[in-house]
């Protein structure tokens, strides 16, 4: 899925100009992949209509001053107290040449295991891949309707992509089945947990 966002080349950079951009509702950028940053302003009010939530699994046809861009969200600065977008860094995406960046993973269905009571912990939230921009997921789908307690999903038993290559080592786990009593164990208590139970009888004399 690709979205537009329109955007104008800024002459002046710096903190005190960027506050002002931000007074006048604009949000201070720079797009990076061509040699020189280049340094724009975006509408706060439109960027804020387009995206609910900031993904690098986006593709951004970046319209600045009448030249498209096709674009990637790899950061952004935002102010948590005040619910604003204070900057972003765009990544340039060549079509014919592969990216590498962060999907999240969406969990799929009710696992048997929770329906016994236990507890679902996804475990990794994002996974590294590389692909063509056209073959980017907006998510890595991860169906655990089959899942008992204590059965664990691994990298290796995620289903394959078309034209998508994972990173990562195949035993990291993804989503586990824990019940509510490891789930409430502290890491100090897990170890106590794991230790054997020994009883010392005392000698007779």
């Amino acid at each position: 899925m690709t979205k537009t966002l329109n955007a104008s080349v800024r002459q002046k950079v710096g903190k005190v100009n960027s506050r002002q951009l931000r007074k006048n509702g604009l949000i201070p950028a720079v797009v990076y992949g061509s040699g020189q940053p280049i340094h724009i302003t975006l509408s706060e009010h439109e960027f804020n209509r387009e995206f609910k939530k900031i993904s690098e699994t986006t593709l951004i046809d970046l319209n600045i001053d009448g030249k498209v861009k096709k674009v990637l969200i790899k950061d952004f600065q935002d102010n948590l107290y005040l619910n604003k977008i204070l900057h972003l860094d765009f990544m340039l995406v060549d079509e014919a040449k592969t990216i590498r960046t962060h999907v999240p993973i969406h969990v799929i269905g009710t696992a048997l295991g929770q329906k016994e009571g236990g507890i679902l912990e996804l475990i990794t939230h994002s996974l590294e891949v590389d692909c063509l921009p056209k073959d980017l997921p907006e998510a890595i789908n991860v169906d655990v309707s089959n899942l008992n307690l204590g059965d664990t999903i691994h990298l290796r038993d995620l289903p394959p992509i078309a034209g998508v290559h994972f990173h990562g080592n195949p035993d990291l786990a993804i989503v586990h089945v824990t019940t509510a009593k490891e789930h409430n164990l502290t890491p100090q208590t897990q170890e106590e947990a794991a230790e054997p139970t020994t009883t010392t009888t005392p000698a007779k004399s």
